[in-house]
């Protein structure tokens, strides 16, 4: 019986080491994205400041929610032969005075000043202005109020899905589902904000992409023209009797 039980040790003290020591098949980890800096994630663009947005308005196509691409789909080099004429704007930025160029798929050139919050639009081919102040964002007013690039002011921790290259910039990347001011239905949207600047690279709202692109801010910045500046003083005077309270002089 003693020698039963010295057996029956020996082999418990052979087998519960090699057991312990047995390599367990484990997969490798896999890289997490970094973490965000500290908000706001989204720069203001430096001041002054030029940048160039430039527009691929081609829809996505119907029924293909997943068309918003991945990091890898918009590197440089990819051809754009086949692709609709983008339009661009280039916006240039002196203090809260914003000068936004843009050309259309037509090849026409609008004009739009943003002073202090409110934007006066040349219509292009004629006479005509356009002013607007505050309300929704449209063809006809950016509010720079809050932000220098008001179409991303979705991002946030919440929607931050991915950590890559997107145009040889290392881009957080963000994903998700709004409403735009003119649709009925949500769409998809993606944007890469550069990780070092903080500043906007690439989005695709619902099919439309653009990029931007940062240039050297003009030697001498934007003033503000007589022509938009008596637009702005003729919107003053007639809007001031109207906020006056009763009595007032």
């Amino acid at each position: 019986m003693k020698r039963s039980i010295t057996l029956i040790g020996f082999l418990f003290f052979l087998v519960c080491p090699l057991s312990a020591q047995e390599p367990r098949a484990t997969p490798s980890p896999t890289p997490e994205k970094p973490p965000l800096p500290p908000p706001p994630i989204l720069h203001r663009a430096p001041d002054p400041g030029q940048w160039t947005i430039e527009y691929d308005a081609a829809p996505a196509a119907k029924g293909n929610p997943s068309s918003s691409p991945s990091p890898s789909e918009v590197e440089p080099g990819k051809s754009r032969e086949k692709k609709p004429t983008p339009h661009k704007i280039t916006v240039t930025k002196a203090g809260k005075t914003y000068l936004e160029i843009e050309i259309d798929a037509e090849g026409k050139q609008w004009e739009k000043w943003n002073v202090k919050g409110k934007q006066v639009t040349f219509v292009p081919g004629t006479d005509k202005w356009i002013l607007t102040e505050g309300g929704l964002e449209s063809v006809f007013f950016t509010n720079y109020t809050q932000h220098d690039f008001p179409d991303f002011n979705w991002i946030s921790a919440k929607n931050y899905v991915a950590f890559g290259k997107v145009f040889n910039a290392d881009c957080f990347i963000f994903r998700d589902q709004i409403m735009l001011p003119e649709g009925l239905v949500p769409v998809d949207v993606t944007a890469a904000i550069d990780s070092h600047t903080q500043l906007p690279v690439y989005l695709d709202q619902g099919g439309v992409k653009r990029t931007y692109k940062f240039d050297p801010p003009p030697q001498t910045p934007p003033s503000v023209p007589a022509r938009v500046q008596t637009i702005l003083t003729q919107q003053e005077k007639a809007v001031s009797p109207l906020l006056r309270r009763p009595g007032q002089p």
